[in-house]
């Protein structure tokens, strides 16, 4: 997480015109501020995703998924605990957002007094996050293996690159265009909605095999 946010933060900073002198980026402002809005888009959406796909994998890794360790010592349901992990990710990701929006509204309003983002974008981002974390989730809980992350994140690339262009991929996986959905926020809800069932299926099914 540490890594993440430091390259997040160079990111915004350089794109800021942190390496030009205060009378070019005055000078220059109107391009500055075009092109930190661009990069901080791209960077967030990135950052994001690739947070919410490696907490998701990493959580229920067979390393980290202590679900029989409590089930023996508590009794609490294989369901309950999914539910509670998942809930519990969502919040690390809430905060994971916020701490991204206070470094991007900080860089933005000290270099280019150019603040951008506002509710809508920043709930899209996270809708769209957690839609691929429960992605990676799923191939998870069914093959086992937390390579699945980079598969993920290689289909969000090509998502990124082709997703409005090809209708069946960006009904699988919602792309954000000036922050909209394709298929709307509804859409999106449904399909976040789904993906939970899905999970909490496969990974119920796994204590009965």
């Amino acid at each position: 997480m540490f890594i993440l946010v430091v390259i997040y933060a160079l990111c915004l900073l350089f794109s800021a015109g942190i390496t030009e002198s205060a009378s070019n980026r005055i000078l220059y402002v109107n391009e500055f501020k075009t092109a930190y809005t661009t990069t901080s888009k791209l960077v967030s959406r990135f950052t994001i995703i690739l947070f919410s796909i490696m907490t998701y994998s990493y959580s229920f890794s067979k390393e980290q998924d202590e679900y029989m360790i409590i089930i023996l010592v508590r009794g609490v349901g294989r369901v309950k605990y999914f539910m509670y992990k998942i809930i519990t990710i969502q919040i690390i990701l809430g905060f994971f957002i916020v701490l991204l929006v206070i470094l991007n509204t900080l860089v933005g309003k000290v270099y280019l007094n150019h603040v951008f983002m506002n509710i809508n974008q920043i709930l899209s981002i996270y809708l769209q996050g957690v839609i691929y974390g429960l992605y990676s989730l799923l191939i998870l809980n069914i093959v086992q293996t937390t390579l699945v992350s980079v598969v993920i994140i290689i289909i969000y690339w090509i998502n990124e690159v082709i997703g409005r262009n090809v209708l069946l991929l960006d009904l699988f996986f919602p792309s954000l265009n000036n922050g909209q959905f394709q298929f709307g926020i509804l859409y999106v809800i449904m399909l976040l909605a789904l993906l939970i069932l899905l999970n909490t299926y496969v990974y119920t099914y796994k204590e009965f095999r």
